[in-house]
């Protein structure tokens, strides 16, 4: 455990452009034997489509498919990360209910995939997924990389939450007093 502290302790993202994000998150998915990813941040009480934020560098022409059908209201893999944060390998069967997104997926070079979520105490979701165009993923890789996935979308929720939904905390609320009265 105290060698996953150190290797991890000095890996924040303090970058400042979203651009720098996305380089550094490219650098580190590269390492992982990953060609894309898509970090999608989802606030509390917004909708998906329209209030999430968003860094990725899946295929231009993907997003726009993706977002002029909507798929984001009907993906399987959204649904399970808005409901869970154990990580979802990508396969035909999650895709079973829209095998028109599978279709799509891999149109596109997005063929074996892996999605982790985190979720925060203010109700926030964030979603990570990898993707490669070649070779599916293997237990063996997953057990070797999990922890790693898991800290890449940490770090990434942690910064994004900083950018875009800064903590407001509510003014401290007036403390009543009761007064009682002596009894006569």
């Amino acid at each position: 455990m105290k060698t996953y502290q150190i290797a991890y302790k000095n890996q924040c993202i303090s970058h400042e452009t979203e651009s720098e994000m996305i380089d550094y998150t490219l650098k580190k998915i590269h390492t992982y034997g990953f060609e894309y990813f898509l970090f999608r941040l989802i606030p509390r009480y917004g909708n998906i489509a329209t209030h999430s934020k968003t860094l990725t560098n899946y295929p231009k022409e993907f997003i726009e498919q993706y977002e002029s059908n909507h798929y984001v209201q009907r993906n399987p893999i959204v649904i399970h990360c808005q409901l869970s944060i154990s990580p979802i390998i990508w396969n035909e069967e999650v895709f079973h209910d829209a095998p028109e997104l599978w279709e799509s997926t891999q149109a596109y070079g997005l063929n074996h995939g892996w999605s982790q979520s985190v979720h925060d105490s203010r109700g926030v979701v964030s979603i990570l997924s990898l993707a490669r165009s070649n070779t599916p993923l293997t237990e063996l890789e997953f057990a070797e990389k999990a922890a790693d996935v898991l800290w890449l979308c940490n770090q990434l929720h942690t910064s994004m939450t900083a950018r875009y939904l800064p903590r407001h905390e509510p003014p401290p609320k007036p403390i009543a007093f009761l007064r009682v009265s002596p009894k006569s």
